[in-house]
């Protein structure tokens, strides 16, 4: 039978230090909630804005992997692999921490807020090798159809992730409708609606609302407006 755990937008933790302010699906920083500690391989959902000429400064991470969309403005990212990449809307990378991996992601932009969504998957084993992977995509590619943007597999010709997890993104048009299909049926699918209203599993969904859906095969989302739609796939069972 179908499982699902719903996370309203406004039930999530939030947190600000004056230049970057942060809404956190899953527990992080100072947010703490027992029963908001991961769904499956993911570990953190972070909806950043940034003010204009600051950044998530030098420092590092292990044994994770962090996939981050630009969803509006212009980042920087530096890292000690040598990798200096100007992240416009529409780019995502995703790093591979592994056994020790510093970078920084600065907003480029002077007189403007950018916004990214920072994701932090579990990897299928620690101390790997560290990595950088980036793209850029024209989203509007995914409209009224779903757009891959993470996969393991490098014949995608997308980011690459060292786990078991795809993520894609479609803009639906009023009243459209899709099916997504899991590629494992051991998997879950978390639906975030970064915009829009959809109805998923009989919930209705709007700006910035998650739905994680397990033990089952597809998951049917239907767009009540126009919308903005991701889609994570990811093992429930990953290590941890």
């Amino acid at each position: 039978m179908t499982k699902t755990v719903l996370h309203k937008a406004d039930s999530r933790g939030v947190s600000s230090n004056g230049w970057i302010y942060a809404k956190h699906t899953f527990c992080f920083a100072d947010y703490y909630n027992t029963e908001r500690i991961h769904f499956g391989a993911l570990r953190v959902i972070n909806d950043l804005t940034i003010a204009p000429g600051k950044g998530l400064d030098f420092h590092s991470n292990s044994d994770i992997e962090i996939i981050l969309l630009t969803i509006k403005g212009d980042v920087i990212h530096r890292d000690d692999l040598g990798n200096e990449v100007e992240l416009q809307e529409g780019s995502v990378q995703v790093l591979t921490t592994g056994s020790g991996y510093s970078h920084e992601e600065i907003n480029k932009n002077k007189d403007q807020s950018v916004k990214l969504l920072q994701i932090w998957i579990f990897p299928f084993q620690k101390n790997l090798q560290p990595a950088y992977s980036w793209k850029q995509f024209e989203i509007e590619e995914g409209r009224n159809q779903l757009q891959l943007l993470v996969s393991p597999d490098k014949e995608d010709n997308v980011t690459l992730i060292q786990q078991n997890t795809r993520l894609y993104i479609t803009n639906l048009d009023r009243r459209k409708s899709l099916t997504y299909e899991l590629n494992d049926k051991n998997n879950g699918v978390y639906v975030l609606v970064t915009k829009g209203k959809v109805e998923v599993e009989g919930y209705i969904l709007e700006d910035e609302d998650g739905l994680g859906v397990w033990e089952t095969g597809a998951v049917s989302i239907k767009a009540k407006s126009a919308s903005q739609v991701i889609v994570i796939e990811v093992p429930m069972d990953a290590y941890k």
